[in-house]
């Protein structure tokens, strides 16, 4: 049985409207332009799906579906080591979603704070 390495990151898939996910970049953007996040539009990925998952119901909707890389997860899918090769193969690591429409900007950026996942 393969082990995974502990991961002291974290991948959080956020959809919702795209006026609310602007204010959420714009909340993360410090961090982003220091790299201790990186934000990727996934919408592509869920929006032909034959799942009736809820980020398939959210991508049919219209509305955008990203992933947020935070912490040490970062540099494992800029330097794409072992498991970390693909976009599809670092969405395995996804540890959270939420949808912005029913809980706020803030519940999502305090769930990062807490975990010590984005640092200043």
């Amino acid at each position: 049985m393969r082990i995974s390495a502990v991961s002291f990151g974290k991948i959080v898939a956020v959809s919702g409207k795209a006026s609310k996910i602007r204010n959420l970049n714009a909340c993360l953007k410090p961090y982003i332009d220091r790299e201790r996040v990186r934000v990727i539009d996934i919408t592509d990925n869920y929006i032909n799906a034959s799942s009736d998952g809820k980020m398939a119901k959210a991508a049919q909707k219209g509305e955008i579906i990203q992933a947020v890389i935070s912490g040490k997860d970062v540099r494992r899918y800029k330097n794409k080591v072992p498991g970390w090769e693909t976009l599809d193969r670092a969405l395995s690591h996804l540890s959270e979603y939420h949808d912005i429409n029913k809980v706020s900007k803030n519940t999502i950026m305090e769930k990062l704070y807490k975990s010590q996942e984005i640092i200043l």
